[in-house]
């Protein structure tokens, strides 16, 4: 028999209680892949593998990053960080405005981006494919994992190593192992 309720003392963990010999023995639920998932409503928003200035109060979009293998970061793109977005598919994003659905139902499909450099007064076109929301989390997750590591090696002066194991399966345990 199982019940499962909220830890007080760990607030976002659950715990599992399995009745076993008539003794209640607790059990982590951390691994199981519980959990809640909403369902998608609608054309999902696209995402551009940037992370912008969101203190920008001028028109377009300032970018502050493009995330590694993002659909910006090739050799065909220009775009770089301190550059502004001035235009998705032709329209115009218009500073305190809602850029969002410009993108909507775009991923994966061609769009034509307006870009201008304020360091050399140069505009231009490109088209990209914009990614999905997972896609976006998974550039973010592996820059975070990046950064952890680089942490490590600068604090301890090179002389730690870094390991993240991304999940408790068998691919992550092998590829933790492959980085050794």
């Amino acid at each position: 028999m199982w019940s499962a309720f909220m830890c007080r003392k760990c607030i976002g963990r659950i715990w599992i209680y399995e009745k076993e010999g008539g003794k209640d023995r607790p059990m982590s639920s951390s691994h199981t892949g519980s959990g809640y998932r909403p369902g998608s409503r609608g054309e999902a928003t696209a995402e551009l593998g940037l992370l912008l200035n969101v203190n920008y109060s001028k028109d377009g979009l300032l970018v502050d990053e493009v995330l590694e293998k993002g659909p910006f970061d090739n050799v065909r793109s220009k775009l770089k960080a301190g550059m502004v977005i001035e235009k998705i598919d032709g329209q115009a994003v218009k500073a305190g405005e809602d850029y969002y659905p410009l993108l909507r139902g775009k991923s994966g499909k061609r769009v034509l981006f307006s870009i201008y450099d304020p360091s050399t007064k140069e505009r231009w076109d490109e088209v990209i494919e914009p990614i999905s929301k997972g896609t976006m989390n998974e550039l973010l997750y592996r820059r975070w994992v990046k950064q952890r590591a680089a942490d490590v090696d600068r604090l301890s002066g090179g002389r730690l190593g870094y390991v993240h194991i991304s999940s408790m399966d068998d691919p992550s345990f092998r590829s933790v192992y492959a980085d050794i």
